[in-house]
Order: structure tokens, then sequence, then C-alpha cells
């Protein structure tokens, strides 16, 4: 019990021999040539580490218990202590757990002896093993191996072999498989977590390059960021702002205030964010990094169109579509920039052009699995079907949209699907289709989806209040406008658009603003 302990998820019944025991249940290493010892047998042969603060060896939990016992005894025993409860049997898949205080109570044991780091190690192995080769496209389940490998190699103390791990295997350098294809920012966190003592973020990681601390840092602040924990991601953003600027890693600096733009964006600190992006570019051009100057460039246009500095927004994505064509041969911005560019182009009335990029993007997306931004490319199509009276389109799109992101936990994400389908469902059918379809089976439809509606809006706001998006906040009032106001409630309606209005003028959202005004307008 104490060396399973070690475990943290369930674990595999071939652990019991690879781990636990050696093959034939003995630690008499000449029985058995190339047979693998288990982790059991090998750490019975060291010595337990010093205690430093009573310069003698702790005696270990982990004594020769197990090595003497045959296959029958053994599977006796784990039978036994399944009986006893100390254990719990998956029938289903045959994995074994226990309950976490029973785990606590033995783990505690584990640390005391002295071997817990040894035995970390030995698991990290194990793992490793269990893995095997990485596939290029792999789902968290194929991941959950290498996962393991790099809690436990941290709980060994090999924090430098587990970011590479991480790095190489899980992350698979600049692809940001966990993130980018898998949406995975919750799993992201909890690995990031692991290089801190106790996992306490506030402390400094436990890596020994001052660049990878950094990174990881900002790693942190970014899964908090998409996971709409925005307040708590700021911090973590300074530090390594201050960080980069000290080892004048430009380069690093200009990603993290891309991101800290960002934040600020999504908190309806719209002179905030347009001051970080201004100085990511100028960092970019400092590390003369054309990906960071075009990425920066983006955000500067996308914070531009939220202001209603038209000119600048145009001006910029035209800067922003020229490095796309120059860095990777791509005739339009894709993922983000690309969505951003083609919302602009569809806010100021060039729907074709907007298609036109977003189609583009939709493909080379899901050639990469950038399943986000597959997510909000449908988004987009949605809308544009919608202002072209194609509903059907618009409701496959917006379904699409919201199925994948209902499969990530990126929260800004989310709310924009739900915002997009809501608002859809609330002005562009049931505020005006009651005039074009008024039998009553047209009738029902439209109550159904005047329901959806409520619905969709009433979840985007509240992941928006909670997380403290205040230009989504102010889109879903604007959205549940509509939607009173096709139910006939005026009062709820003006209530609503008010607040928006008010938000929208405290933030200085130029599109909340206006329109906010077009509800009041048709109140």
């Amino acid at each position: 019990m104490t060396l399973f302990s070690a475990f943290r998820t369930p674990v595999r019944p071939d652990a019991f021999a690879r781990v636990f025991r050696g093959k034939r249940g003995t630690t008499d290493f000449t029985d058995f040539a190339d047979e693998k010892p288990g982790i059991l047998d090998r750490l019975l042969k060291r010595k337990p580490d010093v205690r430093p603060d009573e310069g003698e060896h702790v005696g270990s939990p982990l004594q020769g218990v197990l090595g003497g016992l045959g296959d029958e005894e053994f599977d006796g025993l784990v039978a036994r202590l399944v009986g006893y409860r100390l254990l719990r049997h998956n029938e289903a898949d045959g994995t074994y757990t226990t309950h976490p205080l029973v785990r606590s109570h033995y783990l505690a044991r584990l640390t005391s002896s002295g071997q817990a780091a040894q035995t970390h190690a030995e698991l990290k192995d194990y793992y490793l093993e269990l893995a095997g080769d990485t596939p290029h496209n792999p789902t968290l389940e194929q991941l959950a191996p290498l996962i393991e490998v790099v809690y436990h190699a941290c709980r060994a103390g090999a924090y430098d072999e587990a970011y590479e791990i991480y790095r190489e295997r899980i992350r698979q350098w600049d692809r940001y498989v966990l993130i980018h294809q898998l949406g995975a920012y919750e799993t992201d966190l909890t690995i990031m977590q692991q290089f801190f003592p106790e996992g306490d973020t506030s402390q400094e990681p436990q890596v020994s390059q001052a660049s990878t601390k950094s990174w990881i840092l900002n790693e942190v602040g970014l899964c908090l960021m998409n996971l709409g924990r925005l307040d708590t991601a700021v911090p973590f953003y300074e530090r390594v702002v201050e960080m980069d600027k000290t080892l004048q890693d430009w380069h690093q600096a200009s990603i993290t205030l891309q991101n800290l733009a960002a934040l600020n964006a999504n908190l309806g600190r719209l002179a905030a964010s347009a001051a970080a992006a201004a100085q990511a570019l100028e960092l970019a051009r400092r590390a003369a990094n054309k990906q960071d100057e075009r990425n920066s460039l983006a955000w500067q246009s996308w914070i531009a169109h939220l202001s209603g500095e038209m000119k600048i927004a145009e001006d910029g994505f035209t800067q922003v579509e020229k490095l796309y064509n120059e860095i990777d041969n791509d005739p339009y911005a894709y993922s983000l920039p690309g969505i951003w560019h083609a919302e602009h182009l569809r806010r100021v009335g060039e729907a074709a052009y907007a298609r036109r990029v977003t189609a583009v993007n939709l493909e080379i997306c899901e050639q990469e699995r950038f399943i986000k931004s597959i997510s909000m490319c449908h988004r987009v199509l949605g809308e544009l079907d919608a202002a072209a009276g194609q509903d059907a389109a618009a409701r496959a799109h917006f379904d699409a949209a919201l199925s994948l992101a209902r499969s990530i936990s990126d929260r800004a994400v989310l709310i924009e699907a739900l915002l997009a389908r809501g608002r859809w469902a609330a002005k562009d059918l049931t505020g005006f289709a009651k005039k074009r379809l008024p039998d009553e089976a047209s009738r029902q439809n439209l109550s159904g989806l005047h329901a959806q509606a409520f619905s969709d809006l009433r979840e985007a706001l509240g992941y928006a209040t909670d997380g403290g998006y205040r230009l989504y906040e102010a889109d879903s009032r604007i959205a549940l406008a509509w939607a009173h106001l096709a139910a006939h409630e005026p009062a709820a309606a003006r209530q609503e658009a008010v607040r928006a209005q008010t938000i929208a003028q405290e933030t200085g959202y130029h599109w909340g603003q206006l329109d906010a005004a077009e509800v009041l307008a048709a109140l």
C-alpha cells in the first residue's frame, strides 16, 4: 500500500508484475537473467536516503514483505486488500485505485521513509516505457502516460528532465499540441503546477534555466486566462515581463505582452490592451522576429477594431495579411488573426471578403487540427450566413461551433459560440420571422428558438460575469435585450440594453455602443 500510494492515477494490472514484484516474485536477481526486476526489488537493493536533520538512514516501509511471495500468494494478497476495501477494483478496465484518505496515510509513510524520490524516479521509468512512441496527433488518452512521466519526474526532483519530456513529447515543440489541437488548458495547467514546490505557483518553478522559468510562468498565466480566471492570470504576466526584460529576451517578452493585451481586452481595459500590444510590437522588432511582429500587429488591429478606430484597424490587418504571405506564403491571415480580420470585414460590410478569409482559415485549421480556431471559423461563417438570410446553413455552423467549444476548456470560445447562436435565435429569427411565418407550426418552431435563445444567452452571461469578461457581458446583455423584445417584454429589454450601453461607454467598446443603440432604437 505504501508503494501503491505513489501512483496518483488508476493502476493497471500489469503494474503489479512490473512495479511491485519482479516477474517471478523474487528479489534474487540471479533467478532470471534477462527478465527485468520490479521497482520494489531495486528499491530493496538500495540504501534509503539519509534524512538531513538526523544524519542517519531511515528505515524503509518497502522492506521485503512482497519479495518472497509466489504468484498465487500475491494474487491472494491483492484480493484480500480489495475485500478490506483498501483497494478498489474497476471491473470495466481492470484498474485498481484506493480511497484518497487511505492514499494520504500511506503516502505520508512513503514520504517519511526517505525513499519517495527513488520511488517516483522508478515510476517515471515505468510510465516512460508504457508511453511508447508518441503519435504525431495524439489524443489526451495517448498522452496520459507521458503526463504521469512529468509528474513522477518532478516528484523525484528531476525538473529539467520533466520539462524536456513535456516540451518534446507532450507539447511537441512549437506545435503546442495540448492547447492548440486538444484545447486542454486545464490539463496543461495541472502539468505546469508540478514544476512548483507543492504546486504553489506563487513560488519559483524548480527548473534550472531562467528562460524556462519565464516560459512556465507565462504558460500558467495563459492557462488561467483561457480557463476564465482572468484576475488570477494578471500577476503571472507581470512577473514574466519583468523577468524577460531582465534577461533581455525580447522574443519571449513580446509573446507575454501579446498575452497581456489579450487579458486586458477580455477585462474590458482597452487602453491597457493597446499599450501592451504596442510594447509587444516594439520588442518584436527589437528581436527582429517577423512572427512576433505579425502577431503583435494583429493584436493592435483587433483592439483598434474594438475601439472603433476603423482606419487603423484596416491598415493594420492589411499589414498582417502581407506578413502572412511573406512568412508562410498564405494568401490570408489564419487562426486567431484571420478570425479577427474576418470579423472586422463582416462588421464593415465586406461580407464576401470575410467569407473568403474564413473559408481558407477553416481549411488550414482543419489540416492543423486547431480545434479552438475551427470552432471560431464556424461561428464567423454562421454570422455571415445569418446576415444573408441562410438560416439552415447558419444553424449548422452555430451548432458545430458550440459542439467544438464544449469539447475544449477555453472559456472565451464557449462564450462566443453561445452568444452567436443565442443572438441569431433571438434577433435574426425570433425577432423577424414572426412576420414571415405566421402559421401555427412556424410559431411553435419559433417558440423553441426563443427558449434556446434565452438558454444560450443566460449561460453566456453567467460565464462572462463570473470571469470578468466585460465586453462579452455587454454583448450578452444586448442579445438578451433582443430576446426580451421578441417576447414582448420591453421593460426587461430596455434594462438589459441600458446596462450594456453603460458597460460599452465605460470600456470604450465601440460596437457595444452601436449595438445597444440599435436595440434602444427598436424599443
